[in-house]
This record gives C-alpha cells, structure tokens and sequence, in this order.
C-alpha cells in the first residue's frame, strides 16, 4: 500500500509554510501549525486519494495567448539609445561623452 504523503514545512525569515509534495510538485497549505493548513492539507490528501490526481493537474493547461512582437531593426535600436544617451549623459547643459553632438 502507497504512503500518503506528510505535511512538511518549509523555514523561512518571513515564518514557516506547510506544504505537501505530491508527484514532486509542492501544494502550498498555509501557515504551518495553523488549523487552516492541516484543513487544506486533509482537502489536498483527499482530492489526491479519490482521483489519484489532483484537480489542478487533471485539466490540459491553457497557453498564455502571446502577441507577436514587432521586429525592431538596429537602426531603429542604435537611434533609439542615440537619445538615451544625449539625455542621461548631461552634465551642466554640456554633454559629457564628447562623441554625442
């Protein structure tokens, strides 16, 4: 017979959190040694135990919908910096790099 798996926790500056790590994913319960994450902990267990899956890994995940990116050529890059530099680099009302006029 499988083990289920424990509730453990994870040390931080911040405080402890209560995980449990099923197919070498890690489900997030709460605050360790709180009523709240051994509740979350018992619905985890029990969702896995029922469908040997749990319902977050059951669906096909959806992409993220990507627009395209417009194509930027050097030109484009090199003019753009061109009037980075001659805003950054001022000092005075004078520029500082002497190769920007």
């Amino acid at each position: 017979m499988q083990k289920l798996p424990k509730l453990c926790r994870q040390k931080s500056k911040v405080g402890h959190r209560a995980y449990v790590k099923i197919q070498n994913k890690k489900y997030y319960c709460g605050v360790y040694g709180t009523s709240e994450a051994k509740e979350n902990y018992l619905k985890i267990l029990s969702d896995w135990t029922v469908n040997k899956q749990l319902p977050l890994t059951s669906k096909k995940p959806v992409p993220p919908k990507v627009e395209p990116q417009k194509t930027v050529t050097i030109k484009e890059l090199l003019s753009a910096h061109l009037v980075h530099v001659k805003s950054y680099y001022v000092k005075n009302s004078d520029t500082i790099c002497g190769c920007v006029r």
